[in-house]
């Protein structure tokens, strides 16, 4: 699962999630191989909302799937988007002062 030949299937048959691998990837999708592109102007960082802010209840990871498609579909303003997510947080996360 490590390797550049796993990364590229990984990066081809999953649209819109991109190995981290460090090795050159193939993309095949011009769309998707322009956003893997971006990743040679900037540097890489942890993925805050699975890595850390995942690790409590309610859960930001999936609370971000759910109110993200409820903006795009309209059901939900982004204002209150903001807000029911930070409300969420305030229930168990505390940040560092």
């Amino acid at each position: 699962m490590a390797s550049p030949e796993f990364a590229e299937l990984y990066s081809n048959q999953l649209p819109g999630f991109f190995s981290l691998n460090n090795q050159p990837v193939t993309v095949q999708d011009p769309t998707a191989a322009e956003f893997v592109g971006w990743r040679e102007e900037c540097g890489s960082t942890i993925r805050n909302s699975y890595q850390i802010l995942s690790r409590g209840e309610p859960n930001l990871e999936n609370e971000l799937w759910r109110i993200s498609a409820g903006v795009i579909n309209g059901a939900i303003t982004p204002a209150d988007a903001a807000k029911e997510i930070q409300d969420g947080m305030d229930k168990w996360y505390t940040p560092a002062p």
